[in-house]
């Protein structure tokens, strides 16, 4: 794994990738800084954070969109079936890197709290609580990015469909408004998303009879709680996007001076299910 995580980072800096990533993180972290901390003569850096999440959208998919699709394009990722070496060990020396890519300008941000120290006391507990959560949203979303990149040959594509999900994930709770709040809205909701990971776990598995099986299960399940109460679909699609949403959980940090543990579960466990993910695509492709 540490072979894997030394190469990882030798490349991000050889072709210049990560010195961009990190100065596109601190430019924009940094006007958002300047607007809301400089400008108004505020000591509270964490009060910035909800808005430097919004550099994730761009950042994430320039780390991760080669991690895996290039290793397919090349057609180095054929070596994984010669060394001996774990598919596991293989993605998380990869995730580890990305991580580590967006720790760096993470802590050079939390440096800032020295300047804005001038402006006022500041509130040291809350600006840790609030990197933390930060750099947690960070793990988070570049475990996303990770699987996505598994699933395609092509930078282009990966890069695209990784900025998708970013745009997605960062206007959920723009988009929970919008989304239907009637029992029907919602069993139509609720199709359109269990076919949508059918189609993911047939992607990961590439065993079409557990997919089929997964999503007739799931459409079963929701046919019947529709068919025999209703009124529990009733703006459910709107709950379960709010209870999804990323940047709510940030502003949880943010906004108090509190340890937010469902949110640091949150993160953690977003990371644990997409690097597994990964795990699989990835140890599809070995036995393929």
């Amino acid at each position: 794994m540490s072979a894997v995580y030394t190469r990882e980072m030798k490349s991000f800096f050889n072709n210049f990738t990560g010195y961009i990533t990190i100065a596109f993180f601190l430019l924009f972290a940094g006007i958002f800084v300047t607007v809301n901390n400089f400008f108004v003569g505020s000591s509270a850096i964490e009060s910035s954070y909800s808005s430097t999440v919004l550099v994730y959208l761009f950042a994430i998919p320039i780390l991760t969109m080669k991690t895996m699709s290039e290793e397919k394009r090349a057609g180095t990722d054929i070596l994984l079936r010669s060394l001996p070496l774990k598919t596991t060990d293989y993605i998380l020396g990869k995730y580890f890197a990305v991580i580590t890519m967006i720790l760096i300008p993470t802590v050079i941000i939390f440096s800032y709290t020295l300047i804005l120290s001038f402006y006022g006391s500041v509130n040291i507990i809350s600006a840790i609580f609030g990197t933390a959560a930060l750099y947690l949203c960070g793990c988070a979303l570049a475990a996303v990015g990770l699987f996505i990149s598994s699933l395609t040959s092509s930078m282009v594509t990966s890069a695209i469909s990784c900025f998708g999900a970013m745009l997605l994930i960062y206007f959920m709770p723009a988009l929970t408004m919008l989304l239907p709040a009637s029992a029907l809205g919602s069993l139509i909701a609720f199709t359109l998303i269990i076919l949508f990971l059918g189609v993911l776990v047939y992607k990961i598995s590439a065993n079409s009879t557990f997919a089929l099986g997964f999503t007739a299960v799931g459409e079963l399940i929701l046919l019947g709680a529709y068919f025999i109460r209703s009124e529990w679909l009733e703006g459910a699609v709107r709950k379960l996007f709010s209870l999804l949403s990323v940047t709510n959980r940030v502003e949880i940090f943010t906004t108090s001076s509190i340890l937010d543990l469902s949110a640091i579960l949150y993160f953690v466990t977003v990371a644990f299910i997409f690097v597994f993910f990964t795990v699989q695509s990835a140890e599809k492709a070995r036995l393929g």
